[in-house]
């Protein structure tokens, strides 16, 4: 489990609302959360399915099912008899290999439909539910950030039904205008694959960042953003992402990812948008349909959902990193893999001021939107909405969508109860050996037990590459409540960098981490240590 201070008294979600309102006007105002402490208010449900068609040669769809990878390529986009040209390919990663395929359409530049030059139909048949995307856009939207709508419709390709898809808003300049963004034309980045773990460096398996708007532009803003997530020192950490970022909107996500136990984020594709006239990033996460709550195919009718994912999800607090470090490598021995997690978000579950905001913010959830009795009926009118167009759909499983109320407000009932138990353990937790002091000019790292019971050292694991986690180095050493030790960096078999990661590691699992601490380049003479409090400071 993470370290960190000894559990002080902490402040009302109404004070925590006010602090945040205060640090966005600190950091230009706050045009996307105008009001922080607004009650979180679910979206209106869908009362109608819209029916879409795909018209293209015979020859070009069957080129889709030949080869996936095949490019985009001419198609006509059908709607209340309107006929409108358009390019369509097959959209997603893993997704693209299943017998019902998702599609990205595009409009010619000058024209679109309904506003959009992007539509995104999602053939979600990974979820028998339905309720994966649909549900997690609609609590991020209850949270009053700016969130890619998700509706159903019905779609056709070449006068053939193809069944009931998730339509999700593109992430476009057309979503920078429609959610207000002071800057309309904003500049879209888009992570890459298995690269939404804000780091420096990738690893070999990995893609670059995508821009996906203003080609011409610099890309210093994202490497400046991307250089202080990792190398800020920690007494400034979060003062610097209210400056850097709208640090409330991101909390947000990372809440309501623990509400849907979104998994395999690495490989989602989520947003990072750079407001010119804000000066900062905005977070707009994608794939929600990647959650832990899907209903796979394979399992049975009457299956209980999963609900058991720890938040703070995709960090090294997260034994799941492992699992799914794990299952790469037995998927793909030569791939090169290593655990995939995110900086910025291990930061945040490490801070003790930002891991209770997130906290506060999931209890929001649970206690205004995320509730069996809202959610029920919700679940209910959908299933009444869809249930003609699902039995006709022939990829879908008619038995488990007759469950489905049934499934989901089990996994509402279910992860509520398992989220107020981890939020208790994490507002119980007490720290034990942690990180006391570093010094990585003079070559130097302190450790201290700020428990009530004796540790040993013996089988640690303390690192300078938080994916490299599983090399014991440590000295044994014994030591009392209160008692620290020193080592150094020959001792350890370490070299510290001027600015870089160090971890301490249980030695026994690539996700075990202990302590983290990220550190920046100092001055001469100064380094970092930890005050009796437990918070870091420059000395």
């Amino acid at each position: 489990m993470a370290t960190g201070n000894p559990m002080r008294t902490l402040p009302t979600t109404a004070v925590l609302a006010a602090l945040t309102a205060v640090c966005q006007a600190c950091s230009g105002g706050p045009p996307l959360l105008a009001d922080p402490a607004a009650k979180f208010e679910l979206p209106p449900l869908q009362t109608s399915l819209p029916e879409y068609e795909l018209i293209m040669d015979p020859n070009t769809l069957a080129k889709f099912y030949a080869d996936v990878t095949t490019p985009p390529q001419p198609a006509t986009f059908v709607h209340d008899g309107h006929y409108q040209p358009v390019e369509v390919r097959l959209r997603g990663q893993g997704s693209r290999q299943w017998p019902k395929k998702a599609w990205h359409v595009k409009f010619p530049k000058g024209t679109h439909f309904d506003h959009r030059h992007v539509l995104n139909f999602l053939a979600e048949w990974r979820d028998q539910s339905l309720m994966a995307d649909k549900l997690g856009y609609d609590m991020l939207g209850a949270m009053h950030v700016p969130a890619p709508k998700a509706s159903f419709a019905r779609l056709k390709i070449n006068g053939e039904y193809a069944g009931i898809f998730s339509e999700i808003e593109h992430v476009g300049t057309r979503f920078t205008k429609g959610h207000r963004f002071p800057d309309a034309a904003a500049t879209i980045y888009r992570c890459g694959d298995s690269d939404c773990e804000m780091k420096t460096t990738r690893a070999p398996f990995q893609s670059s960042w995508k821009k996906k708007s203003n080609p011409g532009e610099s890309d210093d803003p994202l490497r400046d953003m991307l250089e202080a997530i990792n190398h800020t020192p920690e007494p400034d950490f979060a003062r610097t992402l209210d400056e850097k970022m709208q640090l409330e909107i991101y909390l947000r996500a990372m809440a309501n990812e623990a509400l849907i136990e979104m998994n395999i984020q690495e490989g989602s594709g989520s947003y990072m948008i750079y407001d010119r006239r804000l000066g900062q990033f905005v977070y707009v996460p994608w794939d929600y349909n990647n959650s832990d709550m899907r209903w796979q195919p394979w399992q049975s009718p009457n299956a209980v959902p999963e609900y058991r994912h720890p938040v703070f999800n995709f960090t090294l607090t997260d034994p799941w990193v492992e699992q799914e470090y794990e299952g790469n490598v037995a998927q793909n021995p030569n791939g090169g893999w290593t655990p995939v997690f995110s900086n910025l978000g291990t930061r945040i579950a490490f801070n003790p001021q930002l891991r209770e905001r997130v906290l506060a913010l999931i209890e929001r959830e649970l206690d205004e939107v995320f509730r069996p009795d809202l959610l029920q009926p919700r679940f209910e009118a959908i299933q009444q909405l869809l249930a003609t167009s699902f039995a006709e759909d022939k990829f879908m499983q008619p038995d488990k969508w007759a469950q489905m109320p049934r499934y989901m407000s089990d996994y509402v009932r279910l992860r509520s109860a398992f989220l107020r138990s981890e939020i208790d353990r994490w507002r119980n937790f007490k720290p034990g050996v942690v990180i006391e002091a570093f010094d990585p000019q003079q070559g130097w790292v302190e450790l201290r037990n700020r428990g009530t019971t004796a540790v040993s050292t013996q089988g640690l694991v303390l690192t300078t590459n938080l994916r490299s986690a599983m090399t014991r180095n440590v000295p044994a050493a014994t030591l009392a409540p209160g008692a620290r030790v020193r080592f150094t960096a020959a001792q350890l078999g370490l070299s510290f960098a001027p600015q870089g990661e160090l971890g301490l590691f249980d030695g026994k699992s690539v996700a075990g981490a202990i302590d983290v601490h990220f550190y920046g380049k100092l001055a001469a003479g100064r380094y970092e240590a930890r005050n009796e409090g437990g918070d870091w400071e420059i000395r």
